[in-house]
C-alpha cells in the first residue's frame, strides 16, 4: 500500500559530463521524468509511493527498469512494459546550471500508456495522486492521464498536478493551455514555476487566482534563487531557498515536488487544512531538497536524504 500514486514519464536524462580527449561533449545517462523523480524524491524521505508507467523493453528501458528496481522503494506493480521505445532528453546546460532539452518522444513507451494499463487498486491504496502535463501531450497517454485523474478524484484523494509544461513537447501553446485547462478542476494542489505561472496565469500576480477559479486548494510557484511561494483564498507568502553551489538544475523541482508531498502526507492533515505555518514549514523543507538537488549531477541519483534535509535546516 502507497501514500503516493504518481503517473507518467519515465525516461533517460543525457546529462552534459565534461568534455572529451577530443573536446566532444560527453553524457551521463541518467535516469529521468518528472514524475519518476517525485515518487523516488518522496519514497528517500520517507513516503511509500508508486508509480504508473510504461517502460520498454528496448535496452535502455531495460537500464531503467533495473535501475528503479534495484533502488528497492518504489512500487512498481503499476509499471507496463512495451515494445515502443524509450523516451530520451538531451540536457543542456549553461554556465549557472540551469537546463534546457531536446527531447525525443515520438511514440515512446510511456506516452503509449493506456486505459487498459491504469492499475486502479494503486489509486484506490493511495492518499495523494500525483501527474503533470506531459502525459498529456500524447492522444493515448493523455486519455489514461484524464481517466487515472478522475479516478482519483472520485474516490476522493488529494490530486496533485505539476504543470511543467515544455515548449518543445508541444509545438503549440495554446493547446497545451486547453488540455491543462480540461485538467485543472480536478486538482486540489497544483505547482507551477515562475514562468509557467506568467503563460498560464497571465501574471506571477494573477495565476494564483486564475487556477484557484478551478478548484486549487493549494497553488504553489518555484521561483529559483529566490526559493518559492504559497497561495491559499486566505493567504500567500515567499520562502526564501538556501544558497548551493549549482551544478545541475535537472530535477530541482521534483525534488521539491516529492519533499512536499512527503511533508504533508507525514502531517497527515488534508491540504487545504494546513496552517500558514505549516505551509511555510513545508516550503523550507521542500526548498531545502531542490537545492541539494540542484547541488549534485542526476535528477534521481542527486535526491536528497533525510540526513541531507535535515542538515540544511539545522
Amino acid at each position: 500500500m502507497s501514500d503516493l500514486c504518481v503517473l507518467g514519464e519515465y525516461l533517460i536524462d543525457f546529462t552534459p559530463q565534461g568534455l572529451s580527449e577530443r573536446g566532444l561533449p560527453l553524457y551521463a545517462q541518467n535516469p529521468g521524468g518528472a514524475p519518476a523523480n517525485v515518487a523516488c524524491a518522496a519514497a528517500k524521505l520517507g513516503a511509500t509511493s508508486a508509480v504508473i508507467t510504461k517502460i520498454s523493453t528496448d535496452p535502455l528501458g531495460n537500464f531503467l527498469y533495473e535501475y528503479i528496481k534495484g533502488l528497492g522503494i518504489v512500487d512498481l506493480r503499476g509499471v507496463r512494459r512495451s515494445n515502443d521505445p524509450t523516451g530520451l532528453a538531451f540536457v543542456t546546460l549553461n554556465a549557472e546550471g540551469d537546463r534546457d532539452f531536446v527531447f525525443y518522444r515520438d511514440h515512446c513507451a510511456d506516452a503509449m500508456l493506456s486505459c487498459d494499463d491504469i492499475d486502479l487498486s494503486l489509486i484506490d491504496e493511495c492518499k495523494v495522486f500525483h501527474f503533470s502535463s506531459v502525459s498529456l501531450v500524447a492522444e493515448e497517454s493523455r486519455a489514461a492521464t484524464v481517466f487515472a485523474v478522475q479516478e482519483a478524484k472520485k474516490r476522493g484523494k488529494t490530486v496533485s498536478f505539476d504543470i511543467n509544461y515544455r515548449a518543445l513537447l508541444w509545438n503549440d501553446e495554446e493547446k497545451a493551455k486547453a488540455e491543462v485547462e480540461k485538467v485543472l478542476p480536478l486538482a486540489d494542489l497544483i505547482k507551477v514555476s515562475e514562468e509557467e505561472a506568467v503563460l498560464f496565469g497571465g501574471s506571477l500576480e494573477e495565476a494564483p487566482a486564475y487556477f484557484m477559479s478551478f478548484g486549487a486548494k493549494v497553488v504553489l510557484v518555484t521561483l529559483g534563487a529566490d526559493g518559492s511561494c504559497f497561495y491559499t483564498k486566505d493567504a500567500s507568502a515567499t520562502v526564501p531557498t538556501f544558497p548551493v553551489k549549482t551544478l545541475d538544475t535537472t530535477g530541482a523541482g521534483d525534488n521539491f515536488m516529492g519533499a512536499f508531498l512527503a511533508w504533508i502526507i507525514k502531517n497527515g492533515a488534508p491540504v487545504e487544512q494546513l496552517s500558514q505555518d505549516e505551509l511555510r514549514e513545508a516550503l523550507r523543507y521542500a526548498n531545502a531538497a531542490g537545492a541539494i538537488c540542484a547541488s549534485r549531477y542526476g535528477a534521481i541519483d542527486g535526491q536528497a536524504t533525510p540526513e541531507d534535509i535535515a542538515a540544511f535546516l539545522g
